[in-house]
């Protein structure tokens, strides 16, 4: 995992029919709510330390998604070129039209034309 410089964020479903979805984070890795109100983060305490720094400080994630609601789970080199939820809802939103398969390559290809090079992991949840 790159010991000093690897990041986590993780979720399970843990209620299906409820929508309930329950995580944790540490590092500088990000979940973003995508839904009919817009995006929002939701890893709101982002600790800057690493996962085997020491000083990684991990935090909880509890929300509730509704049917077409996306949740996604990135990796630094794919949130930072981004700047804001208003490009990232974009670049999403643009691929769900297509097919929900496509979002997840969206987020890298989108923050790719921004000439950032980085590691760029996207993973996105949908419940139906």
């Amino acid at each position: 995992m790159g010991g000093g410089q690897s990041t986590f964020v993780g979720v399970a479903v843990v209620d299906e029919g409820k929508g309930s979805v329950v995580g944790g984070y540490a590092g500088d890795s990000r979940a973003y709510f995508i839904g009919e109100e817009g995006a929002r983060l939701v890893t709101t305490e982002s600790s800057p330390a690493r996962l085997g720094s020491g000083k990684a400080r991990a935090s909880t994630i509890t929300l509730t998604l509704q049917p077409r609601d996306v949740l996604l789970l990135m990796r630094d080199g794919a949130w930072t070129p981004l700047g804001g939820t208003y490009l990232l809802k974009k670049a999403v939103m643009k691929a769900a039209v297509e097919h929900f398969s496509a979002v997840p390559q969206a987020v890298p290809d989108f923050s790719a034309c921004t000439g950032v090079d980085d590691d760029m992991t996207v993973v996105a949840l949908r419940l139906r």
